[in-house]
């Protein structure tokens, strides 16, 4: 191979990659629209301050909001210490009070995500396993890869527990 050739080799692995969001998924118009069609929404429940709660947190800050779909981060107890940086990351952030009731899908002490379309309600804890293990996916991020190709949410939680 030329020099040439791999230049051109290593810049469309660089430019290929820049495409993608930290979690694998294609950014803006395959995303959007995947989301967009079916009115999808997300939402990421966490109810205390504990070492699974700091997993999915520092997971959100890391990946942010994905482009196109509507999340909102729900924090409660201890867990409201991540308001600020998730804010300035760009999540919708809601505080649980007295005044704003945790949203009907909350696993109660553990935290979970939560999708929704018009046809689809959907939701299963944050695993620690996919969290934590290096080279493995958190659930989030498997079930946007799934929307976003195309693919109908899966009824059995492939990690983590089931709500």
């Amino acid at each position: 191979m030329t020099v040439f050739g791999a230049w051109t080799v290593l810049a469309g692995a660089t430019l290929w990659e820049l495409g993608r969001l930290p979690c694998g998924l294609p950014r803006q118009f395959a995303a959007e629209q995947a989301w967009a069609e079916a009115g999808w929404q997300a939402g990421h429940w966490l109810p205390d301050d504990t070492a699974t709660t700091a997993l999915v947190a520092d997971h959100l800050l890391s990946r942010g909001p994905l482009p196109g779909l509507r999340e909102i981060v729900w924090l409660a107890g201890g867990a409201s210490r991540w308001a600020t940086a998730l804010r300035a990351r760009g999540w919708i952030v809601r505080a649980v009070t007295t005044q704003t009731p945790p949203p009907a899908w909350a696993t109660g002490n553990l935290p979970a995500v939560h999708l929704e379309s018009a046809e689809v309600r959907w939701t299963a804890c944050h695993d620690v396993a996919g969290l934590s293990l290096p080279g493995s996916s958190p659930l989030d991020t498997l079930i946007f890869r799934a929307i976003a190709a195309g693919r109908r949410v899966p009824e059995r939680v492939p990690a983590g527990c089931r709500a």
